[in-house]
């Protein structure tokens, strides 16, 4: 509550459109409590809508037992397709939004190919094993005119379960290479074929 008031202060407004807890432990989604209180907040009028930042599927997956629950947001990227077995079907069936987070794999899938920021996707996916799809994933870009950051944009957005994406964006340059991605033409069904075959 006392979070919400204070953003409510800062934005200079009376109400947030989407209210988004982050990486809230799974203890605390387990008891249910903290989406009493953002039902509560939103009959209040201060949020139009809540979801879930969610540290993992499984941590998703139980939000889904909220039905107020509006979006999730989780890790979604071409070599990280946990979300796509279970949740983005479940998320579509309820009508909850999925917002995809770490589309370049934390900069493994940028043209330094090396992860920029915090820890590598997950204890599931060894380094040594992303950087092989990696490599194996290189016909993505190898016509010259579609980068390897178009290319992991472009198959998150290829998702009709996913609402949006946010590629991390360090400099205007980034800007205008995540954006680039939206005027090139999508990724053909063979190239999501030999996707799926790589990252299986």
């Amino acid at each position: 509550t006392a979070a919400i008031e204070g953003s409510l202060r800062r934005l200079q407004t009376d109400y947030v459109d989407l209210y988004l807890l982050h990486s809230p432990p799974t203890e605390l989604l387990e008891q249910g409590e903290v989406f009493e209180l953002l039902a509560r907040l939103k009959r209040q009028g201060k949020i139009r809508f809540y979801g879930v930042s969610a540290r993992t599927i499984a941590d998703a997956l139980i939000c889904l037992r909220d039905p107020d629950v509006s979006a999730l947001e989780v890790a979604f990227n071409l070599l990280d397709q946990e979300a796509a077995r279970e949740l983005l079907p479940l998320a579509s069936k309820h009508r909850v939004g999925v917002i995809a987070r770490v589309p370049l794999a934390r900069g493994l899938l940028t043209d330094r190919a090396a992860v920029q920021t915090g820890s590598y996707l997950d204890d599931r996916t060894s380094r040594e094993q992303a950087m092989a799809r990696r490599v194996a994933l290189a016909f993505l870009a190898g016509n010259g005119t579609r980068s390897m950051v178009h290319a992991a944009i472009q198959f998150v957005l290829q998702q009709p379960q996913i609402s949006a994406v946010i590629p991390g964006t360090r400099s205007v340059r980034h800007l205008r290479a995540n954006l680039q991605a939206l005027e090139m033409p999508q990724l053909a069904a063979d190239d999501l074929e030999r996707i799926a075959r790589v990252c299986h």
